[in-house]
């Protein structure tokens, strides 16, 4: 179900911006998942397969999401002045969470997992300018 909604949210992302950006995206998020892919295989010697590295690169960002709106929400509330480390870390564990429920890994490897895979990805995106 995550990855059929995964899709209809690119078709509509491909639907709404321009080809260089939906292509750039996509190679961005096959690069992701296939790093993702190979450094569980490193850390934790469990072969896991692209679809699950998918799901897992989809439900991070759905908890992610889900702790932005969080925080939206609690800004909203009356309870803003919370430290960008503070909000870097909730955003940090979301992403680990993910990593951790849908590849089945423990937290410290989920964390290893995203730290590498945050790092790595985010130095691509900047050399292709995403």
């Amino acid at each position: 179900m995550l990855v059929f909604l995964l899709v209809l949210a690119f078709i509509f992302f491909a639907a709404i911006a321009p080809i260089e950006t939906t292509v750039a995206f996509l190679i961005s998020v096959v690069a992701t998942t296939l790093l993702i892919k190979v450094s569980t295989k490193l850390i934790t010697h469990n072969d896991v397969g692209f679809l699950d590295a998918l799901k897992a690169v989809g439900l991070s960002t759905v908890f992610a999401i889900l702790a932005f709106m969080g925080l939206v929400g609690s800004t909203l509330a009356g309870v803003g002045g919370l430290s960008i480390l503070l909000c870097i870390g909730l955003f940090f564990v979301a992403y680990i969470a993910g990593f951790s429920i849908a590849l089945g890994t423990s937290f410290g490897q989920s964390a290893i997992i995203a730290l590498v895979s945050s790092v790595v990805s985010g130095f691509s995106m900047t050399l292709m300018g995403i």
